[in-house]
């Protein structure tokens, strides 16, 4: 869909667009990538019509609030920037989820989180919805590079840089070795 709205946030090197069919995206200014997408659930778009807007659509609001509030002709949405919690750090003035470089990433549609595995060992488990880290395993391999989960989707393969490979279970959003 064609996009109606843009808007820089410099602090964070972030450009945020917004389209007509209701869906928010965030984009890395430095990297020229995605980094999220954000489909507002307005009744309108649940009944599967496009949304009216005005021609101010999009409004960016900075610290204190950090929020984005989306208007249509029938809602007002406010999405708030930034995840409240401290699982983001800073290393070298960039912001990052974990000290050592990351191998991949699976998604896990059952339990609606994103599976990161990095080259520390580190297996990190975050909400897809709310972006909010929910669970993270240290050492767990020397290095954990995510292969798939089971047909259940309650079981996580992973395998480390010498062929060792775990398979762990999933129970209750938790996951044990």
């Amino acid at each position: 869909m064609a996009v109606i709205a843009v808007s820089t946030h410099a602090a964070r090197k972030q450009l945020l667009t917004y389209s007509r069919d209701a869906v928010v995206k965030a984009w890395d200014i430095t990297e020229h990538n995605c980094l999220q997408s954000v489909s507002c659930r307005f009744p309108t778009v649940l009944l599967g019509r496009i949304p009216q807007h005005g021609a101010f659509p999009m409004l960016l609001a900075l610290p204190p609030q950090e929020a984005l509030y989306i208007a249509s002709n029938d809602c007002l949405a406010r999405i708030k920037i930034g995840n409240g919690d401290n699982s983001w750090q800073q290393h070298g003035g960039k912001t990052t989820t974990d000290t050592t470089p990351l191998l991949g990433a699976l998604y896990n549609p059952y339990f609606q989180q994103v599976i990161v595995g990095s080259c520390g060992g580190t297996i990190t488990a975050y909400n897809i919805e709310s972006g909010r880290r929910e669970l993270i395993l240290q050492n767990t391999h020397s290095g954990s590079d995510i292969v798939s989960f089971s047909a259940s989707e309650r079981k996580l393969v992973t395998v480390d840089r010498h062929g060792i490979a775990k398979v762990s279970r999933r129970a209750n959003k938790s996951l044990c070795l």
